[in-house]
């Protein structure tokens, strides 16, 4: 098994010049439509500088997944607590039916960014990350994302998690002072 790359790569902070091409990955998107989460206003006014300039934004079908099962842990977790909330979803298929509204509503609202183009996963590409879990000790969707971005060409992620830092090849924009390695 490959050595696990610890080397950093190009970033740049959100007070700079956004880039012409990005893929978002679901950290940013999560950021972006969750008011309570951690960098919120931060991926809201990026969000802003990305439209003024007209970038063109890669999301991925992965996004879609990631992002509504955060979406249901967040509901399960404000009613049943954080314990035990996955059993509750399972039992109680009615709170998904409920939640699934503030899903459709996210995801109206993601549908709306101007100059965004869809891709999906490939199974080549689901197999391909693998190799990204071994090289970069990344997480599988992690893994899934970074391959993304490199085989449709696109290099810059737009993300809030710090693990992309270890992927050869990608330039990544953020506002977590621990992925510019502020």
């Amino acid at each position: 098994m490959p050595a696990v790359s610890t080397n950093p790569r190009a970033t740049y902070s959100f007070q700079g010049a956004p880039p012409e091409i990005a893929y978002l990955d679901t950290s940013f998107v999560l950021n972006l439509v969750v008011k309570e989460s951690a960098f919120h206003s931060e991926c809201v006014n990026f969000a802003k500088q990305l439209k003024a300039a007209e970038s063109l934004l890669v999301l991925s079908n992965l996004v879609l997944d990631e992002m509504w099962f955060v979406l249901l842990r967040l509901q399960a977790v404000q009613e049943q607590g954080q314990s035990g909330w996955l059993s509750f979803l399972r039992q109680h298929p009615e709170k998904i039916r409920v939640y699934a509204q503030r899903l459709e509503q996210v995801t109206q609202q993601i549908l709306r960014i101007p100059n965004l183009l869809w891709i999906e996963t490939t199974f080549a590409q689901s197999l391909k990350a693998l190799t990204f879990v071994q090289q970069y000790g990344l997480l599988p969707r992690d893994a899934l994302h970074a391959t993304l971005v490199k085989d449709a060409g696109i290099g810059t992620l737009v993300t809030t998690d710090a693990d992309f830092m270890r992927v050869e090849g990608i330039t990544l924009y953020t506002c977590n002072r621990h992925v510019q390695g502020t």
